[in-house]
């Protein structure tokens, strides 16, 4: 069972989570990540699908296979702005409009190295993202749905990389760990050198 806890520096007080009717949501799932949402409320990723936890009000809104995910396993997010979402998932990666509750779905046969995403992070030119997979790392253009594949033999540490492990600093400079180390390049360079 996962549950959410709150951690209160005045009091040091730590506190459960529940919804207004008492209950524990995460009671029947496994937690893959919890990331904070520019909008305030957090963002919680699990096996069972992505939960948006409003801490002020404590209300769930969860996002899954019933609302139009293509996999209710939630691997990497990204806020694309306020109505879109970059979702990685155990097949392939969805853009998910909040809104309208629309999707588009993209896998391999797309040209996504691997189904199996682990981390996202926005490119610097606007709609352009990089995704890490069980199987290489991708650069992905949402306005032309391009894929470009990069792999082990393009000078990254390997073609395995692992959950949770990308960063990009302020210079520029990517960062995506992987099981034999970090794969680190800056944009231009790796798409240059394809």
């Amino acid at each position: 069972d996962s549950e959410l806890f709150f951690f209160d520096p005045e009091t040091e007080k730590i506190t459960s989570f529940s919804t207004v009717e008492g209950r524990n949501p995460f009671a029947k799932t496994f937690t893959n990540f919890i990331q904070p949402s520019d909008n305030g409320h957090l963002w919680i990723g699990t096996m069972t699908g992505l939960y948006k936890v409003n801490v002020m009000d404590n209300t769930v809104d969860l996002y899954d296979q019933a609302r139009g995910l293509s996999s209710n396993n939630i691997e990497a997010l990204l806020e694309i702005n306020k109505e879109e979402l970059l979702i990685g998932t155990n097949k392939g990666f969805d853009i998910y409009n909040l809104k309208d509750s629309t999707k588009q779905n993209f896998t391999k046969k797309d040209g996504l190295s691997s189904n199996q995403t682990y981390g996202v992070i926005a490119g610097e030119a606007p709609d352009t993202y990089w995704i890490s997979t069980i199987l290489g790392l991708n650069f992905f253009n949402a306005r032309t749905e391009a894929f470009y594949n990069f792999f082990e033999k393009d000078g990254l540490s390997d073609n395995e990389f692992n959950r949770f492990a990308q960063y990009k600093d302020k210079q520029g400079r990517y960062y995506f760990g992987g099981v034999n180390g970090l794969s680190s390049f800056y944009e231009k360079d790796l798409l240059n050198a394809s």
